[in-house]
């Protein structure tokens, strides 16, 4: 089989999964200019997530050197052929993963490299694609139509019109899926799976210290407040439920062409305000809700404060004078019937934030 985005959060776990819950060989698209930087980016990952080199079995993982992005993979067309006769499954981990970027920036890596798995999968042989997709891609829609509850079957076309405003990284997932949906149609085989925000691992607490959760708790820590949001969910989700989810869902053959949602239940959903009153409740941070303008003027003049960077995504007005953060406020519950459906049987756990991920997820990112 093949891995794309191993030396990401999600991709790194899917990998743990499948060397534990299959004897496959594993392919690894690392980007890289060859084989020996590709390797050191895979081990400088699993230090970085907490995990023991010890699981790199030299005898299934194969290192491919190459680039979503460019055509055939970054591959010489030799090793690209091969690989198209010789692989029967594709986990596409791979994304470009950035929140102030436009949708220009994240096209090649998000939409173009999708085309080039299609075309991969359907060469010599049909390959089954389980392609990871997000939640986000229903966009703010809900800002004007306030459904309750999202199931994994809604149709996502309507969240076309607000995209226009939303972050590229949303629009190029939009994109992403309509093209696998327009496969699928056309009988590839491709299981999509949208995942909600990933928050840690639920044992080791380590996340992905470049997403922007990190860097507002790290932020609202250090000012001793955290914005006032309406019943803003972020269906914070364990990346070890959702890689042991995709590894078994994807192997059942019926999954073909359905997608699936990897959120919470919604009674588990954790609002802002529930998070933050958990760091104050239990782990006795002085923290403090302030409105939300109010808030940001704390730290928006400060290029030191940890979500500096990230400052377009907390003051772009989105719509009727409010940002992408704001207009995500009263958000939606996400069913997860099928995947618990395909879950019946399994041992797989859909943990929820409790007190104890929370205090590892904290003491990982130093701030506890």
């Amino acid at each position: 089989m093949l891995l794309t985005g191993v030396t990401g959060f999600v991709g790194l776990n899917i990998l743990v999964e499948l060397l534990a819950s299959t004897s496959a060989d594993i392919y690894l698209l690392i980007r890289a200019d060859n084989e020996t930087l590709a390797k050191e980016r895979l081990f400088e990952a699993l230090e970085n997530q907490l995990i023991s080199a010890d699981i790199f079995d030299e005898k299934r993982i194969k290192i491919l050197a190459g680039d979503l992005a460019k055509p055939l993979l970054g591959l010489s067309t030799e090793k690209y052929e091969e690989l198209t006769e010789l692989i029967d499954v594709v986990h596409h981990a791979g994304s470009a993963v950035n929140f102030i970027q436009p949708y220009s920036y994240m096209k090649a890596a998000n939409v173009d490299a999708l085309y080039t798995l299609i075309r991969f999968i359907t060469t010599h042989q049909l390959k089954q694609l389980s392609l990871l997709s997000t939640v986000g891609v229903f966009s703010w829609e809900h800002y004007f139509t306030k459904p309750a509850l999202i199931m994994e079957d809604t149709d996502t076309k309507s969240a076309f019109k607000y995209l226009s405003r939303d972050m590229g990284y949303i629009q190029s997932k939009w994109v992403m899926e309509q093209v696998a949906q327009e496969a699928i149609k056309q009988g590839v085989p491709i299981v999509i799976f949208r995942l909600g925000y990933v928050f840690c691992h639920s044992l080791t607490g380590a996340t992905a210290k470049y997403q922007w959760w990190g860097s507002l708790i790290k932020t609202c820590i250090q000012l001793k407040a955290y914005p006032i949001l309406i019943d803003q969910k972020e269906e914070l989700t364990m990346v070890d439920f959702v890689s042991k989810a995709v590894t078994y869902i994807s192997k059942n053959p019926d999954s073909i062409g359905q997608i699936f949602h990897l959120s919470p239940e919604p009674e588990d959903n954790m609002t802002v305000t529930e998070f933050f009153e958990l760091l104050r409740e239990e782990f006795n941070f002085d923290l403090k809700p302030v409105p939300y303008l109010e808030w940001r003027a704390l730290w928006e003049n400060d290029e030191n404060s940890p979500l500096y960077p990230l400052l377009n995504l907390f003051k772009f007005v989105a719509y009727d004078n409010k940002s992408i953060i704001e207009v995500h406020q009263n958000t939606p519950d996400f069913d997860i019937s099928n995947t618990k459906k395909f879950l019946e049987g399994s041992t797989i756990e859909n943990k929820t934030v409790k007190r104890d991920n929370v205090a590892a997820f904290c003491k990982y990112l130093g701030v506890l």
